[in-house]
């Protein structure tokens, strides 16, 4: 039986195979090459690869004002007719002819071929709000924000105008509060200025009473505005009215540690440090905030709430547990104004291991006082190897009342 003999490949099947091999491989060194040029110069990169379509947004993008972009423009429209990026730079020139209606379309067409394109969007945002179409633009402001967070700041002067709007207000509110980084974003941005803060306060009341979650940390951020701004009426106005009623206490909130805490100025505020193991524990059946120092020097001032007291004469009681702590210098509890920096009271919690409740009176000052802090701290001491502070401190609660007559 005859073998079958491998047909002879031609020389011009190799030269062909060849010219194959060869345009491949120099299509993809042009390309790496245009990409690696295209990070410090996209014209020269867009000369070398006329196909990269990023290239020619960025050129366009740097030359609207040249009278030759238009066709660098047109060209990328015709090799890359699905592109929307080129759609909204003609919409630019457009306007830069005040052509307004003809921008308007090739921004609506862009948004036709991607819904998210940054430059149609931003431009029809603006239109919008010129056309005073302010629930239209409100909705683009959205799209604008989840999509493109990085520009966030260069759409934040339409808000003054929107959030004047009751309307667009209304949507805004409704809109951002289903999206918990867009809506901390929106808060950031009023809560910067104290024109603005008004409507941020508002939105967190808001937000709060339609029982929209995780929003405590936007009731912390127009917190801590007010506090900056020294309205601390306005401040602890908010907090009280998103606490619910059950959880309020005298004075002090969340004296007994049976609550997470919610990281508002007006709860306690643990901060973490070095040298120091903090946690909520549950012992007995109650709640109680453990501090378990490491054997370490320490500088300590990481546990504090503010409080809003009128002038007068008031008793604090502290419920603690000593567990074999060692303090070169005591664990204070103090009571300080903020305002004029008084401390009005400063009592040290005691190292002998044991359980300890302890009575202490101070008085309010009229003037100075019209915020005070409870903190937790040592005296300053050098940080040196044989200052360490180790054992347990156990605190169960802390609780404030008025004292009556003289």
């Amino acid at each position: 039986m005859a073998h079958a003999h491998p047909k002879a490949i031609s020389p011009a099947s190799w030269l062909a195979a060849g010219l194959i091999s060869l345009i491949v491989s120099s299509a993809v060194l042009i390309n790496g090459t245009s990409s690696l040029i295209s990070q410090f110069n996209p014209a020269i990169a867009l000369q070398i690869n006329p196909l990269r379509s990023d290239d020619r947004v960025s050129v366009s993008l740097a030359k609207t004002d040249d009278a030759r972009t238009g066709k660098i423009v047109e060209k990328g429209m015709f090799l890359s007719p699905i592109d929307a990026r080129f759609y909204s730079l003609m919409g630019v020139l457009a306007e830069r002819s005040d052509d307004r209606e003809a921008a308007s379309q090739f921004y609506r067409h862009a948004l036709d071929l991607l819904p998210t394109e940054l430059q149609a969007l931003s431009r029809q945002l603006v239109f919008d709000i010129q056309s005073q179409r302010y629930l239209e633009a409100a909705e683009t402001l959205e799209i604008l924000g989840r999509r493109w967070p990085d520009r966030w700041s260069s759409f934040e002067p339409a808000l003054p105008i929107l959030l004047s709007d009751p309307d667009a207000n209304g949507r805004i509110t409704q809109r951002f509060a289903d999206y918990p980084p867009l809506r901390v974003r929106l808060i950031r941005s009023l809560a910067r200025t104290k024109e603005m803060l008004p409507f941020a306060y508002r939105m967190a009341v808001d937000w709060h009473d339609r029982g929209v979650e995780d929003v405590d940390s936007v009731i912390n951020l127009v917190t801590n505005a007010f506090l900056r701004e020294k309205r601390y009426t306005e401040a602890y106005l908010l907090f009280q009215l998103t606490r619910p009623e059950s959880t309020k206490s005298a004075f002090v909130y969340n004296d007994t540690f049976e609550m997470p805490f919610s990281g508002n100025a007006f709860d306690w505020r643990i901060r973490d440090q070095a040298g120091v193991s903090f946690d909520r524990v549950t012992q007995d059946g109650d709640a109680a905030l453990s501090m378990r120092f490491l054997d370490n020097p320490i500088r300590f001032r990481n546990v504090s709430q503010l409080v809003r007291l009128v002038p007068g004469r008031y008793e604090v009681a502290i419920s603690y547990e000593s567990r074999d702590l060692v303090t070169p210098k005591p664990i204070r509890f103090a009571v300080r104004c903020i305002p004029s920096g008084q401390m009005v009271l400063s009592t040290p919690f005691q190292d002998a291991t044991s359980k300890h409740k302890e009575r202490h009176g101070f008085t309010v000052p009229a003037t100075g006082c019209a915020l005070l802090e409870l903190h937790l701290f040592n005296e300053k001491m050098p940080m040196s190897w044989r200052n360490r502070y180790r054992g347990t401190l156990v605190l169960r609660s802390v609780s404030i009342v008025q004292r009556r007559g003289v």
